[in-house]
């Protein structure tokens, strides 16, 4: 993340504590439409949506999402290189002076599509859950070979790339934290891990229908407390892991019971757009908002939410940062230092 960035996020936060309200990240669901079957993914509960915006539609919401502040612009699905205009909406966010991120399965993607949006992307995020075998036996035979493709050609073309790993018992009992941390030095990359998104408030709201694909992946807290501790300690030695002791003191103490959230910032300094043009406070959070302009959709969203803390990564570091919390803003600047995201 670049220091200027870092500079408008404070600014922004300032401003909120007087009420003004600037969707600062925007994570942006382009579709609903998957290739994949994931086997503890939500998204089969979603119908897949014949409602999406054009292109035209999406990048007049996107002009109108920079007037009103908004910085970095990251986009999911789905899988996003589904939609064939997917490069040109890429290059608008990066005319827009947006930092440009893209969340993909890694198994659809030419070559020729990941060099053109190298150009753009500041970075690319796919996902892994371990050694081949635990990986093909949760997302499908051969995808392991084709997200390592993937990797591969961002690398080939200079494009940082960050791999996401849900911390699940397949993972643990193969040894999967201690190979993705190898895996990762060795392909120049980034590994985040996110524990396993159980129903109700863990998760987020909208998830209790997805708790019998989930169980048998879930590890005891024993064994997410280990891993987190394993994490933390091959992050001091060396190993490329986004997660650091704030996000692990948050899971342990929420497991626990006696966690003391942080302001939660959803809907007022980032929210979620969805490919119907629907904005969302968070993924994970059920009120949506649609008026005739971006503008007005800012303004009615709900913020400062008290009754629904979530341990998804993003959400956390997010919050702790904007609440001050000392150890994650030093983290936030070292990675800005070094050119990290």
């Amino acid at each position: 993340m670049k220091v200027g960035f870092i500079a408008k996020s404070a600014i922004a936060r300032l401003r909120c504590s007087f009420g003004k309200t600037t969707p600062l990240r925007v994570l942006h669901r382009i579709t609903t439409s998957c290739n994949l079957k994931c086997s503890f993914c939500d998204h089969q509960l979603h119908a897949v949506s014949k409602n999406e915006l054009s292109t035209d539609e999406i990048k007049s919401a996107m002009d109108e999402f920079a007037a009103a502040g908004t910085i970095a612009w990251g986009i999911t699905g789905g899988e996003p290189f589904l939609r064939r205009d997917l490069l040109e909406i890429i290059r608008h966010s990066k005319k827009l002076g947006f930092l440009t991120s893209c969340i993909t399965n890694g198994t659809v993607a030419k070559d020729d599509q990941i060099a053109e949006a190298a150009k753009w992307l500041d970075y690319l995020v796919t996902s892994m859950e371990g050694p081949l075998e635990i990986t093909d036996r949760i997302r499908g035979k051969g995808v392991f070979d084709k997200v390592v493709h993937t990797i591969e050609i961002a690398r080939s073309n200079n494009l940082p790339v960050i791999v996401g790993t849900v911390i699940t018992r397949d993972l643990l009992e193969a040894g999967g934290i201690e190979f993705m941390g190898k895996l990762c030095r060795q392909m120049g990359i980034r590994c985040s891990f996110q524990n396993l998104l159980l129903s109700g408030p863990y998760g987020g709201h909208g998830f209790q229908d997805a708790k019998p694909n989930i169980v048998p992946h879930e590890p005891s807290r024993r064994m997410l407390f280990r891993a987190i501790d394993e994490i933390l300690a091959m992050r001091t030695k060396g190993y490329p892991f986004v997660n650091n002791k704030p996000w692990g003191d948050y899971v342990k103490a929420f497991i626990n019971g006696n966690l003391k959230p942080p302001t939660c910032f959803a809907g007022r300094l980032y929210c979620n757009f969805f490919e119907d043009g629907v904005l969302r406070t968070c993924q994970y959070h059920p009120v949506t908002v649609k008026e005739n302009t971006i503008a007005e959709s800012i303004q009615r969203l709900p913020g400062e939410f008290k009754d629904c803390p979530c341990v998804a990564i993003c959400y956390v570091n997010y919050n702790l940062a904007l609440s001050f919390n000392l150890p994650m803003m030093i983290d936030g600047f070292r990675n800005a230092l070094a050119g990290k995201h």
